[in-house]
């Protein structure tokens, strides 16, 4: 099997779920091919990523090569083309950001579908339901290839643009929570309830690993690592050592990382 991964951008310190999945496929004889939409510039970068960043395809959004390849899509099949257009401008023409993503990535994304088809890609593969789906959908519909996405927090509590129209079309789906399972079947019946899958995000515990202590540590310590953005729900990890506290149990909180909440928190 030849798999295309397509993400937001890469490398992404935080997004250590795509990279480890893909060493993972890698580890099993499956060969992946990065498309990232969006080239990463992290300040850091973790080791395992340096390897693949190197053989990383980063297409940009515009150049003569991703007209050509619109083009070619016109003259071999007009109809298909713009009725693919057609579905994607109509889907996402009352989310002002979606719509103009969609104007944006689909010059890109016929490209990409005529690259993969040229190195027989059997399989495309997106991260999150937004624009990674967007993209692997429209090359499904160009190509035929098949494709599968995950689903993972805001793009489907908050932005579900067109999750049903990219849930029916795809191999399968996969999700981080039976939660989210229950909510994607809810919004797209019973008929898609087979092809969606959880798979939970988690740590290698080889490498993580609770510490042995002869005693409970006093106080009990929390260490919570990741960007520092709304949808992230630190609020509610603060309200509840607040709680903790109020009942008398003594707890410490370290919340590490950069984002726009930083001041707030």
């Amino acid at each position: 099997m030849k798999l295309a991964y397509i993400m937001s951008q890469f490398p992404t310190v935080t997004e250590t779920f795509v990279l480890f999945e893909i060493l993972a496929l890698e580890k099993r004889a499956t060969s992946v091919e990065i498309y990232p939409l969006r080239r990463g510039h992290p300040t850091l970068l973790h080791p395992e990523a340096k390897s693949l960043c190197a053989r990383a395809h980063y297409v940009p959004l515009f150049s003569w090569v991703n007209v050509r390849a619109n083009l070619y899509w016109l003259r071999r099949d007009p109809w298909r083309y713009f009725k693919v257009l057609g579905a994607v401008l109509l889907g996402t023409v009352r989310r002002t950001k979606y719509f103009a993503g969609a104007l944006v990535f689909f010059p890109q994304a016929a490209r990409l579908a005529l690259e993969l088809q040229a190195k027989d890609i059997t399989h495309v593969h997106a991260h999150f339901a937004n624009h990674p789906a967007l993209v692997a959908y429209i090359i499904h519909q160009l190509t035929g290839i098949p494709f599968s996405f995950t689903v993972h927090g805001h793009d489907l509590h908050i932005n579900p643009v067109m999750i049903e129209k990219k849930v029916k079309a795809a191999a399968f789906v996969v999700t981080v929570s039976e939660y989210n399972r229950r909510l994607l079947n809810e919004r797209c019946g019973a008929g898609c309830a087979q092809k969606i899958h959880v798979i939970h995000c988690g740590v290698d515990t080889s490498v993580f690993h609770p510490r042995e202590h002869a005693s409970p540590p006093r106080p009990f310590s929390i260490l919570c690592v990741g960007s520092l953005r709304e949808v992230k729900g630190h609020r509610h990890l603060i309200e509840a050592c607040n709680l903790l506290r109020e009942r008398g149990v003594l707890v410490s909180c370290r919340i590490v990382g950069e984002g726009p909440e930083k001041l707030r928190i």
